[in-house]
């Protein structure tokens, strides 16, 4: 049996309904012939895209990576975080034909201080766990002296 509302062919001995769009054929007065009907697949109610938005998305990046600036000792993460969030920057503006609305220019800001941040802060922590390391070793050296 075809289905009459997409076209796909399945066993109407075992079941009514397509298994494919899930349409309730009648099958009581059957007499079609095996054949695929000419029509082409128009559903009643299109399918909801489940998938995140893309703002959303690249606006969740970027909170990642300023959150991670600003932690002590894993800022280097902020530095991945916020590249990743402005290369979906980039690619949104790219199949958006560069309009801007309001979470991608938030987005925008939020990555561009996070990634400034970020590196700021790992010098600091690199600067600062230099200095420590040689703070130790003098006072290490003249203890033994």
């Amino acid at each position: 049996m075809y289905c009459n509302r997409c076209g796909n062919q399945f066993d109407h001995t075992y079941t009514n309904v397509c298994p494919s769009c899930g349409n309730v054929m009648d099958t009581t007065n059957y007499n079609q012939p095996d054949i695929a009907p000419e029509q082409s697949y128009n559903p009643q109610q299109p399918i909801q895209n489940t998938s995140p938005d893309t703002s959303t998305t690249v606006l969740v990046w970027s909170i990642i990576g300023l959150a991670f600036a600003i932690y002590p000792y894993v800022s280097f993460l902020g530095i991945i975080f916020s590249y990743i969030a402005r290369k979906k920057l980039k690619e949104y503006l790219e199949s958006h034909n560069n309009i801007y609305t309001g979470k991608i220019r938030t987005s925008n800001i939020l990555s561009t201080i996070g990634l400034i941040t970020s590196i700021v802060m790992s010098v600091i922590y690199v600067i600062l766990f230099i200095a420590i390391c040689a703070g130790v070793s003098i006072g290490l050296s003249n203890f033994y002296y």
